[in-house]
């Protein structure tokens, strides 16, 4: 009950937001924006998706790694392009995080290793993106605007890489191991704090830890270069620094309760580009189109998913 209440007030919101959007909108604009799109480049901007795909794949894979969970490259990126099909309505990251971890765990037998790398995966990846939109923002400090969203993703970025620091403490683990292991309803304390446990062997692997951060700036770069060639398919005349920073921004945002960011995103495009003086018009288009180049490239996800369903059945007796 509680699910399907979550669920109907995400639809709400997303519906809300969107007719509050429409209210203050010339809609006819939009369709000469749609019918002039230039589609050579809006099929290169295809190709920034598969990186950013590939991006991921690695950060992905190098953790799972550190859990001695060894995949081949295709097989991570074929769950990968599950796990990002089913964000598109699934609450962002955390969504199609959970699909592809149950994938890698039915695959390799190693559950608890599996969600613990894509958790570890996912906190890295929004230390990388507060890291990489701080750094952009410097940027801005000129504006009003640019001065408060640069002191908030600093302090962002801070708070965060700190909380995690402190989770992955010896001393942390230490103090909460009895308080865990005393919930033995189902043996569910035993089973969270091996879950615990799987996550803080990060601790002594900095170097993975590095490098996943660092993947992450290439995450965000190739959804910056997305957004930069729907923007120039949309014959938006724009430098390529706001494409980096404002998505990085809304992926933030979007992490507000919404089907697949819906309505937040749209209405974080055009208040965000509005300010380099987009109009609102074109602001929804450019949200429009990166919104349907995830959906269409995340699509052979539905095909492998189909498939893997498929040899699941095959295989149970």
């Amino acid at each position: 009950m509680k699910n399907k209440l979550l669920n109907i007030a995400r639809i709400i919101i997303s519906l809300l937001l969107l007719l509050f959007l429409f209210k203050r909108m010339d809609l006819r604009s939009i369709i000469p924006l749609v019918k002039g799109v230039d589609i050579p480049l809006l099929v290169l901007s295809f190709f920034s998706y598969i990186l950013l795909l590939v991006f991921s794949t690695m950060r992905w894979r190098w953790l799972l790694a550190v859990q001695d969970v060894r995949l081949p490259f295709m097989r991570v990126f074929s769950y990968y392009l599950i796990g990002m099909f089913f964000n598109n309505f699934l609450p962002p990251t955390v969504g199609g995080g959970a699909v592809r971890a149950i994938y890698a765990g039915r695959d390799t037998g190693k559950n608890k290793e599996s969600f613990a790398s894509m958790t570890c995966e996912l906190v890295l990846g929004f230390i990388g993106l507060f890291i990489f939109v701080t750094i952009l923002l410097l940027f801005y400090l000129g504006r009003s605007e640019g001065r408060i969203l640069f002191l908030m993703f600093l302090c962002g970025s801070i708070v965060i890489t700190l909380l995690f620091s402190l989770f992955l403490s010896t001393y942390i683990v230490k103090k909460l191991e009895r308080p865990i292991k005393r919930i033995r309803f189902w043996g569910i304390g035993e089973k969270i704090f091996d879950f615990y446990n799987a996550i803080t062997i990060y601790r002594d692997r900095k170097t993975a830890i590095f490098v996943s951060i660092f993947l992450s700036f290439g995450v965000q770069a190739a959804i910056g270069m997305e957004n930069f060639l729907i923007g120039r398919a949309l014959g938006l005349e724009l430098g390529l620094l706001p494409y980096m920073v404002f998505p990085s921004i809304i992926a933030v945002i979007t992490i507000l309760p919404s089907i697949g960011g819906l309505g937040i995103r749209e209405v974080s495009y055009v208040y965000f580009f509005n300010l380099m003086g987009i109009p609102k018009e074109a602001s929804f288009s450019l949200s429009l189109f990166f919104y349907l180049v995830g959906v269409i490239g995340s699509l052979p996800g539905v095909v492998l998913f189909s498939l893997m369903k498929r040899v699941k059945n095959k295989d149970t007796p």
